[in-house]
């Protein structure tokens, strides 16, 4: 049986990892933004597919390293290692 306390620090858990999705999500939404592009034509430039790409921005998967790599080099920042880092990696 799970105590109050245990709870308590699931709940803790879980807020601090959607927390730090929301930051990452906010960045690449950012990073979108700043270059002229959406999550749609993104898809289409780099062939992830839609549903896929939606799924990965909203933390329901990991985007793989081929994916990053592909990602960065549209976006134009495959050369900025600490930007790619803190969008994907954080």
């Amino acid at each position: 049986m799970t105590t109050t306390n245990e709870v308590f620090k699931i709940n803790i858990v879980q807020k601090i990892k959607r927390e730090e999705q929301t930051v990452q999500k906010n960045l690449f939404n950012a990073l979108l933004a700043e270059k002229g592009y959406n999550k749609k034509s993104l898809s289409k430039l780099t062939n992830i597919p839609y549903e896929t790409l939606r799924g990965k921005v909203n933390g329901r998967t990991n985007f793989t390293t081929s994916e990053v790599v592909v990602i960065a080099k549209c976006l134009g920042i495959y050369e900025d290692p600490q930007r790619i880092k803190d969008i994907f990696l954080s």
